[in-house]
């Protein structure tokens, strides 16, 4: 995946997860526009086949920024992802509103 659109400052994968037919593909990006964006990096989600062509499902916004931002940081960054049962579970670190940064996990159903 190249920089553009909302990650244009660089993209770097984070997790793959096996899927039915393909793969989740995990990313993590940061726009040249927000503040110190070396750190202040986001979530979006890809799905690729084969795993050498990636859709990016994500190429407006990020799927995935903190519930708990501050004033300079919406930070989701650092994500592990592993299916657990019927949930895929994220473990996350995130910014929160003190200007520290907390490791959070998520968990999502899978139908």
């Amino acid at each position: 995946m190249n920089p553009g659109g909302w990650h244009d400052f660089f993209v770097r994968p984070a997790s793959v997860v096996p899927v039915g037919l393909g793969y989740l593909f995990i990313y993590e990006g940061s726009n040249t526009k927000w503040h110190d964006p070396v750190y202040n990096i986001l979530t979006g989600v890809g799905f690729s086949f084969d795993l050498d062509r990636i859709i990016d499902l994500t190429p407006d916004k990020p799927l995935f920024a903190s519930t708990t931002p501050n004033e300079d940081f919406h930070t989701w960054r650092y994500s592990t992802w592993l299916r657990v049962g019927n949930e895929l579970w994220a473990y996350a670190e995130v910014a929160t509103p003190n200007r520290t940064h907390e490791i959070r996990r998520f968990r999502f159903p899978i139908e």
